[in-house]
């Protein structure tokens, strides 16, 4: 909730995680964070190389298993990636709250408060703050990400812009990058 400026908190937001905004931020969180796609991309190229070298050699059956063997590790690492996702949240009815927290805002930083846990940074901590499609995903350190959910998309623009103006170039907008 918005209050007045000499009040300690601007935005207190009950975060709600659905399914579908848990799912948006895990592909986001995986593919463009932590760059989880670079090793098995690293992996497959390796063994085309080393197909296409068995190839040149006349060495097919080689070459061939070495391809079979890049492709299969492909698909075998995006197939596991979706496998957990559709594990994670299978059971959980359309609409359903997976995680919920409260996150306070204030002029000094961020404040999560859980069942679980409770952790607080100020804005120059902040490692990064990110507006996906459905939410605000608030990295307090490299690893350790918690969202933000609202449903009125005006209160949401004003929480963007309030996050953008204390955080500054930690601030950016990934609403394309994956959903």
């Amino acid at each position: 909730m918005k209050t007045k400026l000499k009040d300690k908190y601007k935005f207190t937001i009950q975060t709600k995680i659905t399914p579908e905004v848990y799912r948006n931020f895990a592909k986001f969180d995986t593919f463009m964070v932590r760059k989880r796609w670079v090793f098995p991309v690293v992996v497959c190229s390796v063994l085309l190389v080393i197909a296409a070298m068995f190839f040149a050699a006349h060495m097919n059956l080689l070459a061939v298993t070495s391809a079979a063997f890049a492709l299969v590790y492909a698909v075998a690492f995006f197939n596991t990636f979706s496998r957990i996702m559709r594990d994670n949240t299978h059971n959980a009815p359309r609409g359903a709250v997976i995680d919920d927290y409260l996150v306070s805002l204030t002029d000094e930083g961020v404040e999560i408060y859980s069942e679980e846990e409770q952790a607080a940074c100020t804005w120059e901590e902040l490692h990064a703050a990110y507006l996906l499609s459905d939410c605000i995903a608030l990295y307090l350190k490299k690893d350790k990400s918690f969202l933000i959910t609202e449903p009125s998309k005006k209160r949401f623009a004003s929480i963007w812009d309030y996050v953008c103006q204390c955080a500054g170039s930690k601030a950016r907008d990934r609403r394309s990058s994956v959903s």
